[in-house]
């Protein structure tokens, strides 16, 4: 190994908002650098074949070099620990090859020595024999019977630090590899651990120490596990600036960690005293009463027979959202093309179907409404057919996470699964559905984004749904998921036979998760001159806003979408 020079700031650190004193890094004669903090180095370009070479030789030899046995107890006077407590944990200082080192000894479970820290005077540290098999440092001194609390710290000197003040008589431990092992010494050692009643973790209080107490803290029971909030960097700088009761006074005040999991009935006192707030209104206002207006967080369900309107509905409730309450949208419409997709945004901000053939608009027209419609936060998945769940799912978060959109609009669950083969149809299709359904409930609990999704319905020999036949959570296809992860579950019912109101339809609530409220809602009418889609209670159509009555007179009996 090169000669070392002077210590240095590192780089890694700084980026991280550490090594405040800047001497994290050391530097040695040959330019190589290395931090003790986070493992950062620099080799220079004409040495990394022989460091490469020296370093996997040294690991090739570490287990064939004799632990040293000329190690003596003293006090570590710049530390402050005393010789009783070294003897307590076998903590010597020694001589490693002519140089001056403290030695860590590792134990274990059979109480014998198989592995040793050497610590140099500039924070390098080499270990001998094997780590693999050692327990945490000090750990082979307790058996967990004449206390019912254990204090785990970060450090070697940092657990002598704590012993020393609380006189030797409670079990004190170090993890072996500092933060970046924490983890992994938790779950190695768990149920020795798990034999305490309250595990306090005593790590530094930088980044790194904080995130691995956190994550330690995390792996062990239910209110078993404490943090302690130190008064320095760690234990050691604390006791040597004279901070020992205050140090002594954190760990019995440690906080008790409470896993994400599990939320107490403290955590629960501010946010119950909320209630729930009314979400975001919807332009179909019996509807938007029952159902108290759409919230984030919330998977809405669609369905409807083929060509009754359900997509042209989700549609109109997304647009509404964006344009009104200016969240960001994300389209997913796996059975139609952008341009598609686009063009009925721009039908709703312009009030005329651009899905019709020789459909009339000036640019005037245009460009404004492509301004309100979809300059801005508006998201659209350029994909046509068929998804297997594991394509479609990053391609969600990616629109929520990264592009930051409230609302998602799938257009259709159906569809993800119809690439399955006839093998693989049957209860396969319903697993399928049952976890991208999960998914999805997750996505929405975890990001706050609303869905509004559409399923398609089972074939009925019973009843027609393209007559106007009434709609049930039972017909809905594919999965039980679907109705029992859904938030509100919406179908539209239509009589595409009957000439007289082929273009009205019913909105009928099948789950009504926030309010309860079920049953049939808004009627809908719709235009095939603007392809628009509107609440409608009988009135004459010439009175209601925004919409143009169909050309002399014409009846359709199909809504297209």
């Amino acid at each position: 190994m090169s000669k070392y020079l002077y210590h240095t700031a590192c780089p890694e650190c700084r980026r991280n908002g550490r090594d405040y004193k800047g001497n994290n890094m050391a530097v040695y004669e040959d330019n190589s650098t290395y931090c003790f903090a986070c493992g950062y180095s620099e080799q220079p370009e004409r040495n990394r074949k022989e460091y490469y070479k020296m370093e996997q030789k040294e690991k090739k030899n570490k287990e064939k070099l004799p632990l040293l046995s000329n190690g003596v107890y003293k006090p570590l006077k710049a530390r402050g620990i005393n010789e009783t407590t070294c003897k307590l944990y076998d903590y010597t200082v020694g001589e490693y090859k002519g140089e001056p080192c403290q030695v860590a000894n590792f134990y274990d479970d059979k109480g014998q020595v198989v592995a040793q820290k050497l610590r140099f005077k500039d924070k390098r540290f080499i270990i001998l024999g094997d780590n693999s098999k050692a327990l945490m440092f000090g750990q082979q001194l307790f058996k967990g019977e004449s206390s019912r609390q254990l204090v785990i710290t970060e450090g070697e000197i940092d657990c002598l630090t704590i012993s020393q003040l609380w006189e030797n008589k409670y079990p004190v431990v170090s993890v072996k590899n500092g933060a970046s092992g924490a983890k992994n010494d938790i779950l190695n050692n768990l149920e020795w651990i798990e034999g305490y009643d309250k595990v306090i973790f005593a790590f530094d209080m930088d980044e790194a120490g904080r995130k691995a107490a956190y994550e330690c803290a995390s792996l062990l029971s239910p209110h078993k596990a404490y943090i302690a909030h130190l008064p320095a960097k760690d234990a050691n700088e604390a006791y040597q600036q004279g901070l020992g009761q205050q140090l002594i006074k954190s760990l019995w005040e440690a906080r008790q960690h409470s896993p994400d999991y599990i939320k107490t009935g403290s955590d629960l006192k501010d946010i119950c005293r909320t209630p729930r707030q009314r979400g975001l209104s919807i332009p179909f206002p019996d509807l938007d009463n029952k159902i108290d207006g759409i919230r984030s967080g919330e998977l809405v369900l669609f369905t409807a027979g083929s060509g009754v309107g359900k997509s042209t509905l989700i549609h109109e409730i997304a647009y509404f959202l964006h344009t009104t309450h200016n969240l960001p949208v994300g389209l997913v419409c796996l059975e139609e093309s952008v341009k598609m997709t686009g063009q009925r945004w721009l039908s709703i901000a312009m009030n005329k179907n651009l899905l019709k053939s020789g459909a009339e608009f000036s640019n005037e027209e245009y460009d404004k409404a492509y301004q309100k419609a979809l300059s801005d936060g508006v998201y659209i998945y350029d994909h046509f057919g068929s998804l297997d769940t594991k394509v479609l799912l990053p391609k969600l978060k990616s629109m929520v996470k990264g592009l930051g959109c409230k609302v998602i609009v799938l257009d259709h669950i159906s569809i993800v699964v119809s690439g399955l083969d006839e093998k693989e149809s049957g209860s396969d299709e319903r697993k399928t559905i049952d976890m991208f359904m999960t998914q999805l409930r997750s996505l929405c609990e975890e990001t706050g984004v609303t869905i509004l999704a559409i399923n398609h319905l089972k074939r009925s020999s019973v009843k027609s749904y393209n007559e106007g036949g009434q709609v049930s959570l039972t017909d809905l296809r594919g999965s039980g998921a679907l109705e029992q992860l859904s938030d509100i579950v919406i179908a539209l019912e239509r009589n595409q036979q009957d000439k007289e109101k082929s273009n009205i339809s019913q909105i009928r609530i099948l789950k009504n998760r926030p309010t309860g409220i079920c049953g049939e809602s808004d009627k809908l009418i719709y235009s095939r001159e603007t392809g628009r889609l509107l609440a409608y209670n009988g009135e004459d159509t010439n009175t209601i806003p925004d919409f143009n009555v169909d050309k002399a007179g014409e009846k359709y009996d199909d809504v297209p979408f």
